[in-house]
């Protein structure tokens, strides 16, 4: 669903997060909508609670939650190490404390997880029904351009465009690494103040390392950021900050967030609400077998073994053989030395029995199993019916991790 408000042009529009709508398939839609047909006598009623959800699904929380690791450190340490570490990031982006108040605090249900939030004194001015920002002064820094205006891009400032999936992360407090930006005006320089647009669509179709007047596309304006390196080694380098994008309200069309990741790693982890619930809803005890059907990248797994104080045998399983790599490396750090990472496909994990193999528990089989020569990672083919005391499944297959768990 496109705003007629946008900017329009025949090869691109440009959109303000006011005027964005989640766009989904009428089939979606009317399966949303079905229930809400029971809650509402009156058919408009139900269709305005649609679009509010619509709406809400858009912006991003007002708050940050991440959860603390049991196994290193308290909730009360984690705390205090989050509101020293966010203080200083305001005066590092030429903020004022006093100005910009960090809120942090325990959650009031559960007793792992932190909610944290910025309130700024300040927060009568955003960008969120802009496509640009607003240019106090007319000073241009492309008088050779004139239809650059026309075109609905910045005049004032030089730009750069990130993909969708940077562009949520931005939303939710993120700042912008190399990998992430897609196209860049010419000439941006290190410590410059640019525009961030983030693509709404298939990054496949853009050449990345092109200039902004080559861009044809939909995008969406995220606010202002400070460049860390030139636009040369924006695309040059593999790793590093591109953008530090901008904590106050006035710079940013959503609300201000703090960068959570990097912020006392391997005790504290930024987590979406409803993943941390999982273990929570599960209640795991210590000396259980538990399976992590799908584990990458490793933060639910991590969290079990956070609340069993890292006394549990937990068995964490993922296809991709990289990815789980990757996640013992995370365990290794955060000191979860009960998690056992495999390159297992879940879908066809269970052992048969029969009269003339052994049934070994989970237990055996692991301390039985030998390690691949390329990297660390156990072989097992998989494992008996009945083996585990506790199963996490995963959503998008559910009829069959069902299945499966209630085999296992």
């Amino acid at each position: 669903m496109k705003d007629q408000n946008a900017e329009n042009t025949s090869s691109f529009v440009l959109y303000s997060l006011d005027q964005f709508q989640v766009s989904i398939s009428d089939e979606v839609k009317e399966h949303l909508t079905r229930p809400l047909q029971n809650l509402y006598a009156i058919h408009e009623e139900a269709v305005e609670h649609f679009q509010r959800m619509m709406d809400a699904m858009k912006r991003p929380p007002l708050q940050s939650v991440c959860r603390v690791n049991l196994i290193q450190s308290s909730r009360d340490q984690v705390m205090e190490g989050i509101r020293e570490s966010l203080q200083k990031w305001i005066v590092s982006r030429g903020g004022d404390p006093e100005q910009m108040k960090v809120r942090v605090r325990p959650h009031p249900q559960l007793h792992d997880t932190i909610v944290v939030d910025v309130i700024p004194k300040d927060t009568s001015a955003t960008l969120g029904k802009l496509i640009m920002p607003p240019n106090h002064t007319d000073m241009t820094l492309f008088p050779h351009w004139p239809t650059r205006e026309q075109l609905g891009w910045p005049m004032s400032h030089r730009a750069i465009l990130c993909d969708r999936l940077c562009g949520e992360a931005v939303l939710r407090g993120s700042d912008i690494f190399v990998r992430g930006i897609l196209m860049a005006d010419a000439g941006i320089v290190t410590g410059e103040v640019v525009a961030v647009y983030a693509h709404l669509g298939d990054v496949r179709k853009i050449a990345r390392g092109r200039k902004m007047e080559e861009y044809r596309g939909e995008c969406l304006f995220l606010g202002l950021g400070t460049a860390c390196c030139s636009r040369v080694d924006m695309f040059r380098l593999e790793s590093g900050l591109g953008v530090t994008m901008s904590p106050f309200p006035w710079d940013r069309a959503g609300p201000s967030m703090p960068p959570l990741s990097g912020i006392l790693p391997h005790v504290m982890m930024p987590q979406n609400l409803p993943s941390i619930v999982v273990t929570h809803a599960l209640q795991p005890e210590q000396n259980d077998t538990i399976l992590d059907m799908c584990s990458a990248p490793g933060g639910k797994s991590l969290h079990l073994a956070s609340w069993t104080k890292d006394q549990a045998t937990i068995v964490a399983c993922d296809r991709s053989r990289s990815k789980m790599i990757a996640a013992d490396e995370t365990f290794r750090q955060a000191g979860a030395t009960c998690i056992t990472p495999l390159a297992l496909d879940t879908t066809s994990c269970v052992l048969q029995l029969s009269q003339d193999v052994e049934r070994k528990t989970v237990q055996q089989i692991l301390s039985s199993a030998k390690p691949s020569t390329k990297d660390s990672l156990l072989h097992v083919k998989g494992f008996y019916p009945g083996s585990f005391d506790r199963i996490l499944t995963w959503s998008l297959t559910q009829s069959i991790s069902d299945d499966l768990s209630n085999k296992l």
